[in-house]
């Protein structure tokens, strides 16, 4: 399950938007705030800074997304 809320973190940041990274991923909107907070939680930082009209990331969340980048990056060359 790591890997699915990492790809949301990652998704979120490209398009600033949780609603469009549901759409992108197949996801409702409240699933994705629920990946993202329970991340969150995870880490005990905020990650993102929930706006009117989309999402951007915070200091926290910009810090660790190389992190998870390559972590996802990582599990993808696990084999099946």
């Amino acid at each position: 399950m790591g890997d699915q809320k990492y790809e949301v973190v990652l998704k979120a940041a490209e398009t600033g938007s949780f609603k469009e990274t549901a759409r992108e991923l197949g996801y409702t909107q409240a699933g994705i705030s629920y990946l993202v907070s329970s991340l969150e939680r995870e880490f005990g930082v905020p990650l993102f800074v929930r706006e009117y009209g989309g999402v951007r990331l915070t200091a926290d969340g910009q810090a660790l997304l190389p992190w998870m980048q390559d972590v996802r990056n990582a599990e993808r060359r696990l084999p099946p």
